[in-house]
Order: C-alpha cells, then structure tokens, then sequence
C-alpha cells in the first residue's frame, strides 16, 4: 500500500508518517505541503515530497490526484480542514482510480464544519450539551450579555474570532459578520477528544485536558485520562454524525458542564499524544478505511504529555 499526506507542516503530520511507516515499513509515502520541502523537516521522514497549491486554487484536485497516479497511491490522508472540504466534494473522482480518501462522510464533514449546523444538531441530544449560540448580534448581546465572541461558522485554528468584552468595543451591526455566529464569553479548562468509529458502529475515544495551548488552539502540554464521561459523550456525538473515520471534538468545562466547542473531520494537532498513551489511532483509522473492525482502547498511559522541538541543519 502507498500512502499520500497532505499538509506536512502540520502538527500531525510527524504522528501520521511514522505510525504508518511502523505499520507498512515497505510501503511507498508522499508527503505534500504547500510550502517547499526544505521548510518542513518532515519532508524528510517520507520517501518522497510533493509541492501543493492551496486548496482554494482551482487547479489542487487536478495536481493532488495527477500526484497520487504517478505514484500509485491507494490512501489519501488529509490533515487540515480546508483539504478535507474539497476532497469531500471529489470523493468520487477518487474512487473511480481506486484512491481511497480517508475522510468522513461527506454529509458528516459538513456537520462537523459548520458550527451552527452541529449545534442545532446536538442541541436536542439529551447527554450532548452546546453553547447558546444565535445569529444577531443585537439579539446576542440582549440575551446574553457582555461578554460575547463572535465565531466564523466554518472556522479553524481561532481564526477569525472576535471578542466583544463591552459596549465600548460593540459592533453597531452586523456588517462584515455574515457568517458568524455569537456565544456568551465563557471561560474553562479545555479538553480534546480523539475518536475514531468504524462503519459497523464501534468507536473509541481518548481524552486529553490541554494545560497549555498556542494561539492556534493546539495544545502543548496536556493531561491524558480515562474519562468515561467525555468519552460516552463523544462517541454518542460521532454516531448521531454517522462518522466513518477520525474526528477530534473539543470540549469547554464550565459551571459543571463540557459544553462542545468545535468538532474537526481529521486528526487532531495532538493526535500523538492520544499515540504515545497507548491507543494508535493512525492505525485504526487505517482499519475502517480497509472495511476492518477498530481496535478497542487498552488501558491508557495516563499522565502529562508535552510538545518538543528540534531543531534541523
């Protein structure tokens, strides 16, 4: 089998490569990115690299698929979102040339991407608990109050977030928010849930707190744990989705209740944290994509995890 990464600057990226290399240790892994090779050191950890345009650029399907027949590629693995909203509206073209891409569900990556659609969707689930969410600013602010954050429905990374801390700093309208929504301003310690669901229904989570995290949102120091409560929560949120595949959902403990904050169709920028605790996720996510049952969760390494940084000549 030959694999093709995308997005190798990316956090994951390093957790990805390796875990399949110790899976297939002969098998062929391209590593793309839109950014040129001697950028990224892990260009280096794949037998090959590819140069990307942005996935906005009309011509990324035609180049990422003309990439993957040249090198006979059969596993596509996409690690940020705006790669895997394209590639969910190609799926087909890919499939046709017998390149899989491991990506939910079309209809869940579009739940899982657009925040106000997953919030009307969980909003009902009676174990599942959301953030008040509404569309008017004015309405908001009457309803809940200062502070308040103004969030892009389809964002990623913190991109794009405004906060509104007082009238003082108010929008007199909602000019230049379209597309946004507003939450109360709360504050809480922030979990992450790696979760992966195979197509026969079983799925697996694993829990992190994340103790520090960079302005991206991605968390450097965290705290692995057993946590039946999240992970129940977040294997009934990726069955009401439908999700075949690898979501990470992350969480806002606040006045007693994890409230969902963000839910992403891809591998989380601490999947390999969720790796070294015991559970492989890489692996599994493999397995659904070759019709194979996941594994179940062994017991995990609990404990603190903590980003490192190398330096390369």
């Amino acid at each position: 089998m030959n694999f093709l990464i995308t997005a190798v600057g990316s956090m994951a990226s390093e957790a990805t490569i390796k875990g399949l290399r110790d899976l297939y240790p002969e098998s062929k892994i391209v590593a793309t990115d839109i950014y040129p090779a001697n950028w990224l050191w892990q260009s280096g950890i794949a037998d090959s690299f590819c140069r990307l345009p942005e996935a906005s650029d009309d011509s990324y399907i035609s180049v990422l698929f003309d990439i993957c027949v040249n090198n006979n590629i059969d596993f596509v693995i996409p690690l940020i979102d705006p790669e895997v909203d394209v590639l969910s509206e190609h799926f087909q073209t890919f499939e046709d040339a017998g390149i899989t891409l491991c990506i939910p569900p079309k209809n869940a990556i579009e739940i899982c991407r657009d925040k106000l659609i997953h919030h009307k969707k969980l909003k009902s689930k009676k174990n599942v608990h959301v953030i008040p969410t509404l569309t008017c600013l004015d309405a908001a602010i009457k309803k809940f109050g200062y502070p308040v954050i103004c969030k892009p429905r389809k964002g990623r990374s913190s991109e794009g977030i405004i906060k509104i801390m007082n009238e003082n700093n108010s929008f007199h309208s909602m000019d230049g928010l379209q597309n946004y929504l507003i939450q109360p301003y709360i504050h809480g310690d922030i979990y992450t849930a790696d979760v992966v669901r195979d197509e026969f229904g079983n799925s697996t989570s694993v829990v992190r707190k994340e103790l520090i995290r960079n302005k991206i949102g991605a968390g450097v120091t965290v705290e692995v744990m057993n946590h039946p409560e999240l992970e129940n929560i977040s294997s009934e949120i990726a069955s009401e989705l439908e999700v075949t595949g690898v979501i990470n959902i992350e969480y806002i403990f606040h006045d007693k209740t994890f409230f969902v904050m963000d839910i992403n169709p891809r591998f989380s920028a601490g999947v390999h944290f969720t790796v070294l605790s015991g559970y492989n996720v890489v692996k599994n996510n493999l397995r659904v994509f070759l019709k194979q049952k996941i594994e179940p969760k062994p017991m995990l390494k609990e404990g603190l995890y903590y980003k490192s940084y190398r330096t390369h000549n």
